[in-house]
């Protein structure tokens, strides 16, 4: 079963949360958290059908 546009997100959010986790580079860092955040913002809005 293919997965849902929400899940989709908050997959994208989890892999950008682990990948600021794994860089020591201050920009990297702030970019996979930017995202991380926005993804998950994202699937939050399609979970609450906003």
């Amino acid at each position: 079963m293919p997965e849902s546009q929400n899940e989709y997100w908050a997959r994208r959010a989890d892999e950008h949360a682990r990948l600021a986790q794994m860089t020591s580079h201050q920009a990297a860092y702030a970019a996979h958290d930017t995202l991380a955040r926005a993804y998950r913002r994202r699937a939050e809005e399609r979970r609450t059908g906003g």
